[in-house]
């Protein structure tokens, strides 16, 4: 009896030892797969050729144990807005809504790559009707630009700056997708328009260059145009995260670099471009933070202070990425 009660107890430690090793086993498993989940990113891609599309759809991001989930916000003023609250993680975004959120809500976000354009490597096109033969035949016409301020400061800068009288070249103004059709209108000669929208423009056979980087030829060149942004927020609470992004991001620059071609197509997918577009649209250029002129980025704040685009001149001490 005393043999049967033994076995018994023996035979009880023994399950409970094995119920114990099966669930820590199965515990472990599950820290395991939840260790392996991707963490998730909240992006806005845009819709204008960028390095974060090529890191998301090359798996560059992935790679990295990073799931993007895609943030439609229609506006660059909103994104920055969202970005600044922490409800957006990553975008890309124009070096002139930065300057004007940083002097309302200073180092709310992390510049960790950044956009240019040259007179070989332009962004934004001047383009005319065929009967415009020069820059000065101008003169009494009407010329298409997107809207907002800092546009007509620019092109008041190159029409000014190509020697003509700012009382008569007429500006009109319109949102980006106005300016794919603006040249259908009789009464509009010219079309200052950034990438895709140029070569959408052109492929339509509504007008050919006149200039072929008005900003760079006219202003500066380089010219600074966009940089690639993470919510401070993020760097703060998850610098390993932000690492691994910008790690992601890097790898894209360097394909887009020696890719070309192949980045066009993933452009034409991603982007939902036709394939006369995707291949002959200009691309500007992709820098990586540490290729980035930051003194260039502070002579497009004069430039804009200068012109009266900015209240004050913003810090931008603080605004680069550091690991």
């Amino acid at each position: 009896m005393k043999f049967s009660h033994k076995l018994i107890l023996v035979s009880g430690l023994l399950a409970i030892l094995g119920l114990a090793i099966y669930l820590s086993r199965l515990y472990t498993k599950k820290k395991e797969v939840v260790k392996n989940e991707p963490t998730i990113i909240k992006v806005v891609l845009g819709q204008f050729p960028s390095a974060l599309t090529i890191a998301n759809e090359n798996g560059y991001f992935a790679e990295e144990g990073i799931q993007v989930q895609k943030e439609n916000i229609p506006n660059l003023n909103l994104t920055i807005e969202a970005l600044g609250r922490g409800d957006v993680d990553v975008a890309a975004i124009n070096y002139s809504t930065l300057f004007a959120y940083q002097n309302v809500s200073p180092d709310k976000f992390i510049i960790f790559y950044g956009s240019t354009e040259t007179k070989d490597n332009p962004y934004t096109l001047l383009i005319a009707k065929e009967n415009i033969k020069s820059p000065k035949d101008l003169a009494g016409k009407k010329m298409a630009i997107r809207t907002g301020v800092q546009s007509e400061v620019e092109a008041k800068t190159v029409l000014k700056a190509m020697g003509l009288d700012l009382k008569k070249v007429e500006l009109v103004v319109g949102e980006t997708s106005f300016l794919t059709t603006a040249l259908n209108q009789p009464e509009i000669s010219a079309v200052m328009a950034p990438e895709s929208y140029a070569t959408i423009i052109l492929q339509k056979g509504l007008g050919v260059v006149l200039v072929k980087a008005p900003r760079a030829e006219y202003i500066f060149d380089p010219y600074p145009t966009s940089a690639g942004v993470l919510s401070a927020q993020l760097v703060k609470n998850h610098p390993d995260l932000a690492k691994k992004i910008k790690i992601a991001v890097d790898k894209a620059i360097d394909f887009m670099n020696s890719n070309e071609q192949e980045s066009r197509k993933v452009f034409q997918k991603s982007l939902n471009l036709d394939e006369g577009v995707a291949m002959n649209m200009n691309l500007g250029i992709n820098l990586k933070l540490e290729e980035t002129d930051r003194k260039l980025i502070e002579k497009l704040i004069d430039f804009q202070v200068e012109n009266k685009l900015l209240d004050k001149r913003p810090d931008f001490s603080n605004v680069y990425y550091q690991e």
